[in-house]
């Protein structure tokens, strides 16, 4: 699960269910990206509409920036 909270005050803003465990997290920049690492995969989701935009697999080392255009991708 994934709780977005007001940084001065510690009210929740947003809570989402996250699709498997999550191993690390970060934001874009601009703070309309979550950055979720999880098990085995980096995935990028909306902060405005908590949808998933994108998704790689990690076999090795990889880097996403937040603001690559979305790319596809044989699942």
């Amino acid at each position: 699960m994934v709780h977005v909270r007001n940084a001065q005050t510690g009210k929740s803003v947003k809570t989402w269910n996250a699709p498997e465990p999550i191993q690390g997290l970060g934001y874009s920049p601009n703070g309309k990206e979550l950055n979720l690492l999880l098990q085995g995969k980096a995935s990028i989701w909306s902060t405005q509409d908590e949808k998933q935009l994108r998704q790689r697999k990690l076999n090795d080392r990889i880097f996403i920036h937040p603001d690559s255009p979305p790319q596809e991708q044989a699942m």
